[in-house]
């Protein structure tokens, strides 16, 4: 028996190999869905999206009033639905002023886009008005 490193319940399991505790850590991840090989930058998820935020010239701003929101749940409703969107960069929902403010690539997503995916959630979007972005 080793001397300090004997186990509570049991004095012969005093240690265990290395390579069966990585070879735990490397089921984990691959249980938990991490990969362990190398990526190219248009494979790791968001840089795609980071890429298309950083082409901000393209980009447009929207206001969309919206009636029906009654509290957080309802904003954060309307936030999850408008940020699902292809091409939606950035969403901003206020409860107090009843509207949401959407970034977004004109490219991708139309406003009249925007206001059928909030009127899909059971609220009523209101004429959408916005500028470009410098």
């Amino acid at each position: 028996m080793r001397r300090g490193s004997a186990h509570k319940n049991n004095p012969q399991k005093a240690y265990r190999p290395s390579w069966l505790i990585v070879g735990a850590m490397i089921l984990c991840s691959l249980l938990l869905g991490f990969s362990i090989g190398m990526r190219t930058p248009q494979e790791v998820p968001g840089v795609a999206r980071a890429a298309a935020q950083a082409n901000v010239a393209q980009g447009k701003t929207v206001t969309i009033p919206i009636e029906g929101m009654a509290c957080m749940l309802c904003v954060g409703r309307v936030k999850k639905t408008l940020k699902a969107l292809d091409g939606v960069l950035e969403v901003a929902v206020s409860l107090e002023h009843r509207r949401a403010q959407v970034r977004y690539l004109e490219t991708e997503v139309s406003p009249e886009r925007l206001v059928a995916a909030i009127n899909a959630l059971g609220y009523k979007a209101g004429t959408p008005t916005g500028e470009h972005t410098p």
